[in-house]
This record gives structure tokens, C-alpha cells and sequence, in this order.
């Protein structure tokens, strides 16, 4: 198995891997880019709305 420097992975009892350790020193750009992705997953479930909505919406809440 090929092993990268900066990166561990966790295993359970039957060496299932369950979990990773990534030294931010050496992969911060790579750990920022999986976030992003993670997060932009994330929010795919959230609901839309358009520019105009959310304009209408800034303004409201200014003038509160």
C-alpha cells in the first residue's frame, strides 16, 4: 500500500479504515479543496432562490 507523508489513517479493531489524520502543514490547500466540496455538497438540499429574492430580502431587513 502506497503511504503518503502527513497522512494516518484511523482503523478499528477488524483494521477497517474509519477515519484519517492530515497534517494541515503539509496538505492544507488538499484538506481546503475536500472541505469546499463537502460543504458545496452540503447545500445542494438547500432551498434556491433568486438574485432578485435575496435583494428584496437585504433590503427589508435594512430598513427593520
Amino acid at each position: 500500500m502506497l503511504t503518503i507523508e502527513g497522512i494516518n489513517f484511523v482503523t478499528d479493531e477488524n483494521q477497517n479504515k474509519v477515519a484519517v489524520l492530515i497534517d494541515l502543514k503539509k496538505h492544507k490547500a488538499a484538506w481546503e479543496d475536500f472541505y469546499s466540496i463537502l460543504l458545496a455538497e452540503a447545500r445542494e438540499e438547500e432551498s434556491k432562490r433568486s438574485y432578485r429574492e435575496f435583494r428584496k430580502e437585504l433590503i427589508d431587513k435594512s430598513t427593520l
